[in-house]
């Protein structure tokens, strides 16, 4: 499992993006970004040319889908 962290301390999520222009792209998002604390980290995986492997699970907490794996 990935332990990239964000700048608030809390470790980040990998899920996959289901709008009709990114549909099946990763991206980085903090834990926060809905809470509070208004974080707002995103970053796209395929901007950092990661070699993420991983699989995608269901999400209760999003409402979608998240991909679990580690960095090869």
């Amino acid at each position: 499992m990935s332990s990239k962290v964000c700048g608030c301390g809390e470790r980040l999520l990998l899920l996959k993006a289901s709008t009709v222009k990114n549909k099946g792209r990763l991206f980085w998002r903090c834990r926060n970004w809905a809470t509070n604390s208004h974080c707002n980290y995103f970053e796209w995986v395929d901007d950092e040319k990661s070699d993420f492997q991983g699989k995608e699970t269901e999400s209760e907490a999003n409402g979608g889908k998240s991909v679990d794996g580690e960095k090869m």
